[in-house]
């Protein structure tokens, strides 16, 4: 079985800083139609998205109606079917709760998405049976004998730390932690990595957009696995603008730095809270300190409405 494996995709309507497009929603919805060619092209059975489809837990509806229509297109023309479970980004203050009311949930209505559970196996053909742990879900031992388990996970996991001192699940940790699968396809650590163990493999298609300017390296892309292959993941790259085009690079507009937030930063790394972005690594600061919920609220539905 030919799966399409999609990594972050972080959709939104306002363009990052320094990214220099007038219209982002372009941007992002031009990449979903390069995804669905490549299903096509490649004769795909199934797409699995590792969630963060959105980057803010409340989208643009405009986006979201576009998306919605750009997806059900694909499936009158030949078929998209396409897999997702939830990031901390499509979900209202990181909060599993919320789920039943997220843009995810309103495209599986739609009828353009199914979404994945921990417990509950969705049966993609005889014998290849897929779970998924949403952020905040903790994976299980798969329920149902099956020939071939895959794991969708959204969970820090990397092969590599991303800063000095920075602790980080490793896959072949991540797989020991969570056995009886063969294949994990994990999001939420926007850089790829593919490794194999013994009876498995680890596959992180890397985040689809391009967010700032140390990420001027980075190649979006996805992954084609065969189930009756396994090992043989196939990187395939998507056509993105060139980084001098899409990004500002000039040096008298850099952003200036912040006595705030460069003291914020050191008390985070200073209590080991230190997370892939910003708003990840303020979510576990508020956990860690108890802060008061209230206070909490406030500062997310600001933080929201800056990324519509």
């Amino acid at each position: 079985m030919k799966l399409l494996l999609i990594g972050d995709a972080h959709l939104r309507m306002k363009a990052p800083a320094k990214r220099t497009e007038t219209d982002f929603m372009v941007v992002c919805l031009g990449k979903l139609r390069q995804i669905v060619k490549i299903f096509k092209e490649y004769g795909c059975d199934v797409a699995i998205q590792v969630g963060d489809f959105y980057d803010s837990a409340n989208p643009s509806g405009e986006l979201v109606a576009e998306t919605i229509d750009l997806l059900r297109t694909a499936w009158s023309k030949g078929g998209f079917d396409l897999l997702a479970i939830h990031g901390q980004h499509d979900q209202l203050y990181h909060t599993e709760a919320s789920m039943k009311r997220s843009a995810l949930r309103i495209m599986e209505a739609a009828g353009v998405v199914d979404l994945l559970h921990p417990d509950e196996p969705t049966k993609l053909t005889e014998g290849v049976h897929v779970y998924g742990a949403s952020f905040g879900q903790d994976p299980i031992v798969p329920l149902v004998p099956a020939e071939f388990n895959i794991l969708v996970a959204h969970a820090m996991v990397g092969d590599k730390p991303l800063f000095p001192g920075h602790e980080i699940t490793g896959p072949h940790q991540y797989a020991a932690k969570h056995p009886g699968y063969n294949l994990y396809v994990l999001g939420d650590y926007h850089y790829p990595f593919s490794v194999a163990g013994e009876g498995y493999d680890v596959v992180n298609p890397g985040c689809l957009i391009r967010k700032s300017v140390s990420d001027i390296k980075h190649k979006p892309k996805v992954v084609l696995y065969d189930t009756d292959n396994p090992g043989g993941a196939e990187d395939i790259y998507l056509d993105v603008a060139d980084p001098e085009v899409c990004f500002d690079l000039t040096e008298d507009e850099a952003p200036k730095d912040s006595p705030a937030l460069a003291e914020l930063a050191a008390r985070l790394a200073a209590s080991g809270s230190v997370g892939v972005s910003f708003t990840d690594t303020l979510q576990q600061y508020f956990d860690e300190q108890g802060t008061n919920p209230e206070i909490k609220d406030l500062i997310w539905q600001n933080l929201e409405a800056e990324t519509v």
